[in-house]
């Protein structure tokens, strides 16, 4: 039978933040697989909603069909986050990988951003679309 077993536990803030209220949600990876976004949503109305951006390691991004039979553990550390809109619940990126679109599902919008793919820093656009309705779940063709 097959089991899953936790290779690595990575925090999606910084040291000094308190995470309480606050809840990771979709793990989405760049198309190099060099980068990983983590939407973090914040349960109370302090505004502290983010897209944490992971660099991983180039042992971790090969084509393989387990990282954890990678014969190096790969390496996954934060490089930062982007503030986004209430509630982020859904992420897509682009088919070339450049805008990431994410649903905020308690803000009603849905948020664009520039994604730099060699640092994999994401940059707010100024399109931010408001629905009548709160978006769970978001894609892109």
């Amino acid at each position: 039978s097959s089991m899953l077993a936790a290779v690595k536990t990575v925090s999606t803030l910084p040291v000094s933040a308190d995470p309480t209220d606050l809840y990771p949600a979709e793990v989405l990876f760049s198309p190099d697989g060099l980068f990983a976004y983590v939407s973090v949503r914040d349960a109370t109305d302090a505004k502290r909603d983010a897209i944490a951006i992971f660099r991983v390691s180039s042992s971790a991004a090969q084509k393989s069909t387990s990282i954890a039979s990678a014969s190096v553990m790969p390496t996954i550390d934060l490089v930062g986050s982007i503030q986004t809109g209430h509630y982020p619940r859904s992420m897509a990126l682009d088919p070339t990988g450049r805008v990431l679109v994410v649903a905020e599902q308690k803000g009603s919008t849905v948020s664009t951003f520039h994604r730099n793919a060699k640092t994999g820093l994401l940059t707010a656009s100024k399109h931010v679309m408001a629905l009548p309705d709160s978006p769970a779940f978001v894609t892109v063709l």
